[in-house]
């Protein structure tokens, strides 16, 4: 705004000076200073008066010039510039705009790297849980391995022992069919005598009667129930009468029978329930091939089983049928 006041004023200044009539290529020798009535020595002075005056306005003209034309040159510089200031403010603009632009960029840029720093971590994690898993299904196979092991070895062992008992059973069987064609003369006898000398559900054997439960129970129970008929729970004294027993289960399907030997009153010591007579020193027919008595600290009882030879020891909480006996009348 003071450049275009400046300019102007000195517009103003030139049309003041302009009756001067005064080009821009006026010279001295062109301009009329004093009439030619003029007395010579009047004349000179005022020549050289209105030659100085004239010298000062003509100076003073070209300076107003001067100054106009850098006033117009300043203006022109003014329009550049302020053109220039436009394309330099629009640059600006359209770096600003890109330093936004690059700036969202980047938020997204640190958001995906963030996300891809979580996902890292978490695969990381994964990682290292499935390794800790193959690790524990590693150890876990080696142990089913060993178990498959120890499995084979018990089912190797339980194979034999099934040979074994296999070969007495039907050893055993074979006893039994010997047997069965004597003892069915003796059935036959008996059946006919059982009136008279037994009651009814007793079966005569010897000089004895015999009852066979129809029910299982707890040994304990077996001796109540037989002195509660009058007799005692059997003690077979001889292989005939083992043999004779295990042949009227098989007949009546009892596979397990409680006998009258035990060592609760001292263990590892059986003895007849009865008298208390220790089986080592009388009669005993344990199942040697497989063991028996096994010593076991909770098997106390004793039976016989038709798939076995001889004395077994068991848990005395174990149910089977009994057999109980007395003397005929």
């Amino acid at each position: 705004m003071r450049t275009l006041q400046f300019v102007y004023i000195l517009l103003s200044l030139r049309e003041a000076f302009g009756h001067l009539n005064l080009a821009e290529n006026d010279t001295m020798e062109n301009v009329e200073v004093l009439p030619s009535t003029t007395s010579d020595k009047a004349s000179s002075v005022l020549r050289d008066i209105l030659n100085q005056e004239t010298l000062v306005r003509f100076s003073m003209v070209q300076k107003i010039q001067s100054l106009v034309m850098d006033a117009l040159d300043r203006k022109n510089t003014t329009k550049v510039m302020k053109a220039t200031l436009l394309d330099v403010i629009k640059e600006v603009r359209i770096l600003e705009e890109k330093e936004k632009r690059m700036k969202d960029d980047n938020l997204k840029l640190n958001q995906k790297l963030v996300s891809i720093q979580a996902t890292v971590t978490e695969r990381e994690k994964l990682d290292k849980f499935q390794t800790v898993n193959v690790l524990s299904l590693q150890n876990e196979t080696n142990d089913l391995h060993q178990r498959i092991n120890q499995i084979n070895k018990t089912m190797n062992k339980l194979e034999d022992s099934l040979a074994i008992l296999s070969s007495s059973f039907y050893e055993e069987l074979q006893d039994i069919r010997e047997d069965q064609n004597s003892s069915k003369m003796a059935l036959l006898n008996i059946s006919s005598e059982r009136s008279s000398v037994c009651e009814t559900g007793w079966i005569p054997y010897g000089d004895h009667c015999y009852y066979f439960s129809r029910t299982t129970t707890i040994f304990q129970d077996a001796i109540t129930s037989c002195y509660g008929m009058g007799s005692t729970l059997v003690e077979p004294n001889t292989i005939a009468e083992e043999r004779w027993m295990l042949l009227q289960g098989v007949v009546t399907g009892i596979k397990y029978i409680w006998i009258g030997v035990t060592d609760l009153l001292q263990n590892h010591r059986f003895e007849y329930i009865s008298n208390g007579n220790d089986v080592q020193e009388t009669y005993n027919n344990w199942d040697k091939t497989l063991g028996q008595p096994n010593k076991g600290n909770t098997e106390h009882c004793v039976g016989l089983a038709t798939q076995y030879k001889g004395w077994h020891d068991f848990s005395c909480d174990r149910k089977f049928h009994f057999v109980c006996t007395r003397r005929k009348n």
